[in-house]
């Protein structure tokens, strides 16, 4: 949690009320012993509801068609090249801010 408050993923919460609504995403800490380089990682539930009666984040959301091409399609494209590169985008999902 420190390094994501240091990147700017997270905000402390205030001491006090702002007066604006404000929601908080439900997280708990998630294991794997097995795991070589991130055995302890945040878990958050935006599924998660307050009581019964309210919505989740998750609920809120307007669906959409899935922004990730289809793995079928990337191996189609990379197949008809001679060279193909690879990456990877670090906690690429953190990054996402609703309005």
């Amino acid at each position: 949690m420190k390094q994501q408050l240091a990147e700017g993923i997270l905000k402390p919460v205030p001491e006090e009320p702002t007066g604006y609504v404000v929601h908080y995403i439900a997280h708990k800490a998630v294991t794997r012993e097995q795991a070589e380089s991130t055995k302890l990682r945040i878990g958050y539930n935006a599924s998660a509801r307050a009581s019964t009666e309210s919505p989740s984040l998750n609920d809120c959301l307007e669906v959409g068609r899935p922004l990730q091409p289809l793995l079928f399609d990337v191996i189609l494209r990379n197949r008809m090249k001679p060279i193909v590169l690879t990456g990877d985008l670090k906690q690429a999902f953190l990054q996402i801010r609703i309005a």
